[in-house]
């Protein structure tokens, strides 16, 4: 990754920022970053986050990082969750936000286990659950949000329900 500098004040603001919002910097950047696009270009930006995040995931998976990568994997979920939410008209950025929207496309699609995978996957979210967790439970949790990601993928790639 290409290293960047900012000035030491933007970057103690966005310290500052980390802190408050309880999100990590490179978090408040992204949204800084999609405030700015277009639907379009927000709705690509997402998914390409979202890929990313999941790449971080099985980087810190490899590791024995649990706690970080689970969070990681967490964030790849939320964005295309978020994504999603912008083809189907929902503002995706409340924790209920994801859960309605999860609702809704099992509703949509006659899907319940979106809702399964969904309430597995959002253990992997330190803010929810900060408690470290065994290999075997990490893995059980890691294989709900890759089915629950592919299957939003797959609706994406589809258009089913989103266009």
């Amino acid at each position: 990754m290409k290293e960047v500098s900012v000035q030491d004040a933007v970057y103690l603001k966005l310290e500052a920022l980390s802190l408050q919002t309880r999100k990590s910097i490179s978090e408040l950047v992204a949204d800084l970053v999609l405030g700015l696009l277009g639907e379009e270009e927000k709705f690509s930006f997402l998914q390409e986050l979202s890929v990313e995040m999941e790449e971080e995931g099985e980087r810190l998976r490899k590791e024995g990082d649990l706690i970080n990568s689970g969070e990681a994997f967490w964030r790849s979920l939320s964005y295309l969750m978020r994504a999603v939410g912008l083809k189907v008209g929902l503002d995706v950025s409340s924790y209920q936000d994801h859960y309605s929207l999860v609702e809704y496309l099992a509703y949509k699609t006659g899907n319940n286990s979106l809702i399964i995978s969904f309430v597995n996957a959002e253990r992997l979210h330190g803010e929810f659950h900060p408690r470290p967790q065994n290999p075997e439970e990490f893995e059980f949790r890691v294989k709900h949000l890759k089915s629950l990601l592919n299957e939003l993928r797959n609706l994406i790639d589809r258009h089913n329900l989103l266009v």
